[in-house]
């Protein structure tokens, strides 16, 4: 029972703080590099060459992928703006969620147990219990989660 409510209460921890996370990535205009390796992982798409660096080229061919994506062919006016940045973060939302999916699915059969759910949801916790206290607290915040 007690290892019942410790995995509940990590889940809705890793619930409470992926969300606006997620939330954030789809909506906030930051094209997704927020949270642990978010930075990381947001430059390993950008670099096309798998160099480990991205230059201004690999930078500026995204923006142009990007900006082909909204526009469809052509320029966008300042009324269907909006509308063509919500499809770009939706595709992008969409790109991370299978990311995310593929980094859950531990044994890559296509499925997502509950067993590997949880598990991320531990490695999650103790990433982001910086003094290993068992206890998430603002203090925890501090190490960035960089473990």
């Amino acid at each position: 029972m007690r290892k019942s409510l410790i995995a509940a209460a990590a889940l809705a921890t890793l619930g409470a703080l992926a969300i606006p996370a997620i939330a954030q990535q789809a909506g906030g205009g930051h094209d997704g590099h927020h949270g642990p390796d978010g930075h990381r992982r947001h430059l390993e798409r950008l670099d096309a060459n798998k160099d480990g660096a991205v230059d201004k080229a690999e930078f500026r061919a995204r923006r142009t992928q990007d900006f082909a994506a909204m526009a469809e062919g052509k320029p966008i006016a300042k009324a269907d703006f909006a509308a063509a940045m919500e499809r770009l973060h939706e595709a992008k939302h969409k790109e991370r969620m299978a990311e995310m999916f593929d980094r859950l699915d531990a044994d890559k059969n296509g499925q997502l147990t509950q067993a590997e759910y949880e598990a991320a949801a531990d490695t999650r916790f103790d990433r982001m219990d910086d003094n290993d206290d068992g206890k998430l607290t603002p203090d925890d915040r501090k190490g960035r989660h960089h473990r």
